[in-house]
């Protein structure tokens, strides 16, 4: 039987694909051997992992290589020979992937038929690779092994990158919609935030049911692609019976629903408004997509309450306002006496104290919409500490940037492992974002009299006294610039100070000045 009959024999015999098994995981085969590509892609041809199988990409040569992985940045492994054109070519290649394609998910296993000549110690040392295997050891089996591992690998880091980002977004945005003093404004907003925080294009509508309404009507605020023509209709007048029907079910089942095609979520105000909005995303959701969606909305209601605040700000202005233009039309007509200077100031009095309390109400919301709980479990702080490290060193090569860690082990505290790694991670990120090019950034974990201390030191930017004594506010923004142009919300060391403080702990600062660097030291109870 001729080979390429056994090939078609394979083809023949495996089932047509399923809904999930339509998205499969992308691999990338770089080797100037043919008989390499073929006997991996005979050796994995019935491979499967969580229900996907296998999308096999082939480079004959390292440039081919550079080329393929510019047009398919979202290839899951790579399984790389190191001698090539060159006896350093794959070494190289690994390096345009991480420094010029920033591309720090993607797990490349190193296959060499010449381990002499690239040594394992100095290879996994000296370049960001995840594993390295002499061909000749790397049999059916153990092949399967290894790519069930750095796909498994890559599945993590997708998760940690993409809730990073959401929750930068969702962060960001808290900013954003707190700023809009109009319903629709906020309704279009939230839109464009869902779609920038999904990261895909997607076709949406937001409708809004007024609290206490005993009517079936509700309101189009905003909508998107092919929804935005009902905007600002009566939307159980005019909306199609398939999409009325999912509005009318969320308001009844008050929480949200995820399908294949379309999500429907739901909102309710602490005013008993409600909100619901449908979206139709060109993708499937994942379980982090979701998530993230779930956190977005749930500091939604407050920024709706909020717009009314706002509306009832208007109307207090405008008194205050007249009030001026009546007392100088008085003036001007000689009739300013003091009993009337008198009844004036009282009416000035009291839009003010109502001014001052619709700010201190719009405070507490913004305090409420960041609310944050704990859960205390035993936790490894030294373990916790090198996984961050570890989640922030791509970041870090990028720019140069060393971090090293002096975690002794067994420190363990009672806390919640979740919040104080976003605590943690969010100092470490800091360091990375405004230390310089080549900088150092050391991690230290210690017992002290007052509990288990993390340290964070950079030799960043450095903080003047102002800086610090602003520090840990909510939107503050500092003197020091992120050295290579990242974004900062000004929110980040508001939510460190709450967690922190919420675990019973501490946070200081110091620093020598502008241009010296800072160190952060988080102070928790044992208990």
């Amino acid at each position: 039987m001729a080979e390429d009959d056994i090939v078609e024999l394979i083809e023949d015999t495996r089932s047509a694909p399923s809904a999930d098994e339509g998205r499969r995981w992308k691999i990338a085969i770089i080797d100037d051997e043919p008989a390499v590509h073929e006997g991996t892609r005979f050796a994995l041809s019935d491979y499967q992992l969580n229900g996907q199988g296998l999308e096999i990409l082939s480079a004959y040569s390292a440039a081919e290589g550079r080329e393929l992985m510019r047009r398919h940045p979202d290839v899951a492994v790579v399984l790389l020979d190191v001698i090539m054109e060159t006896d350093t070519a794959g070494l190289e290649l690994v390096e345009f992937i991480r420094s010029e394609l920033k591309n720090e998910t993607v797990r490349i296993i190193l296959r060499t038929g010449q381990p002499g000549q690239a040594p394992e110690r100095r290879v996994i040392v000296d370049y960001d690779i995840n594993d390295y295997k002499a061909k000749t050891e790397l049999t059916a089996d153990k092949l399967f092994t290894a790519l069930t591992a750095a796909l498994r690998s890559h599945q993590q880091l997708q998760r940690m990158v993409e809730t990073r980002r959401g929750l930068e977004i969702i962060i960001e945005a808290a900013s954003a919609l707190f700023d809009f003093k109009s319903m629709q404004r906020l309704a279009e907003g939230v839109l464009t935030q869902i779609a920038s925080l999904l990261n895909v294009d997607c076709a949406g509508i937001l409708v809004l049911r007024e609290a206490e309404d005993t009517r079936e009507t509700f309101s189009v605020l905003a909508g998107s692609g092919c929804y935005s023509r009902f905007i600002g209709a009566d939307a159980s007048q005019i909306l199609d019976q398939d999409l009325r029907r999912l509005v009318e079910e969320a308001f009844v089942r008050r929480k949200h629903e995820f399908s294949p095609r379309r999500s429907v979520l739901y909102i309710r105000t602490l005013s008993g408004r409600e909100v619901v909005v449908v979206l139709e995303a060109a993708r499937h959701l994942s379980d982090t997509d979701r998530a993230l969606v779930e956190i977005f909305c749930s500091r939604l209601s407050i920024a709706f309450d909020n717009v009314i605040l706002y509306d009832l700000k208007n109307p207090l202005g405008v008194i205050l306002g007249r009030t001026e233009i009546v007392k100088e039309m008085i003036a001007a007509a000689g009739a300013l006496d003091g009993n009337v200077q008198a009844q004036l100031a009282q009416i000035r009095g009291a839009a003010n104290q109502l001014t001052q309390m619709v700010d201190d109400l719009v405070a507490d919301a913004m305090a409420d919409a960041l609310d944050i709980t704990i859960r205390r479990e035993p936790v490894d702080i030294s373990m916790l500490v090198e996984e961050v490290a570890e989640a922030n060193r791509p970041l870090a090569a990028r720019k140069k940037q060393t971090i090293t860690v002096s975690a002794p082990p067994n420190h363990a505290a009672m806390c919640d492992a979740d919040r104080l790694r976003e605590a943690i991670d969010n100092l470490v990120s800091n360091a990375v974002k405004y230390s310089p090019i080549g900088g150092a950034i050391d991690l230290l974990v210690a017992q002290t009299a007052g509990g288990i201390m993390v340290e964070v030191r950079d030799q960043g930017a450095g903080l003047s006294p102002e800086d610090i004594s602003r520090l840990f506010g909510r939107f503050q923004r500092l003197s020091a610039k992120p050295t290579a142009g990242e974004s900062s919300t000004g929110l980040g060391l508001s939510i460190v100070k709450r967690i922190v403080d919420l675990h019973g702990g501490q946070i200081t600062v110091e620093s020598p000045g502008p241009g010296k660097g800072a160190t952060f030291k988080l102070t928790l109870p044992v208990t």
